[in-house]
């Protein structure tokens, strides 16, 4: 499959980010990019004890509804949105909620730097909590994704989103191509980061 060529090229600092960012959220952390009209697993780091979300490398996540989903939304104008819901609707398996909502979580998520958050969408009685990379790490958008049962994700969501935020920062100036750097990612990042002066 195609993740096989993709995830053997991710680079060893993204990698090691990616387990850092699970320790420090102490849930499972996927990194997953667009195909078709889903998302594909490019690679996992899971907690070694206790209950937890499994995702399995070169499975795929729905777009329609799901964090995962919404987050890479956020980064491709609202008419390829249109475009990719109408071709969803034009394979006979319409997607189980509007376009009118689907553009109004985006919108949200794009107030909120390009991060979503949702529970059950994907798995039952799982929430995520996502957002999209800088570009250049792998010839298309990577979302990077934590998830784990509703009841922990709920109670610390507050926490795990301000880990989220600096992971995020930390892994822009690791990006190969530093003027890439999607619009809501480049919000999120403390001022000196994207080059601005402190006030």
């Amino acid at each position: 499959g195609s993740w096989v060529l993709e995830s053997a090229t991710l680079s060893p600092a993204l990698l090691e980010a990616v387990h850092q960012l699970q320790v420090a959220s102490g849930e499972t952390v996927s990194l997953t990019s667009p195909v078709d009209l889903g998302l594909e697993v490019l690679y996992v780091a899971g907690p070694d004890v206790g209950i937890r979300l499994v995702v399995k490398v070169g499975g795929r996540m729905p777009l329609w509804r799901t964090a995962i989903g919404t987050a890479y939304l956020t980064t491709v104008p609202d008419s390829t949105i249109r475009s990719m819901y109408r071709r969803t609707e034009a394979r006979g398996t319409p997607p189980a909620v509007s376009l009118r909502s689907v553009l109004a979580a985006v919108r949200r998520a794009r107030e909120c730097h390009g991060k979503a958050y949702a529970e059950g969408a994907a798995v039952p009685d799982v929430a995520a909590l996502s957002a999209p990379l800088p570009e250049g790490f792998a010839p298309r958008q990577l979302i990077v994704s934590i998830g784990g049962p509703v009841h922990r994700m709920r109670a610390r969501r507050a926490a795990i989103e301000l880990e989220l935020d600096a992971w995020l920062a930390r892994v822009a100036s690791l990006a190969p191509q530093a003027t890439s750097v999607p619009e809501c990612v480049r919000l999120a990042m403390p001022t000196r980061a994207r080059g601005g002066r402190r006030a």
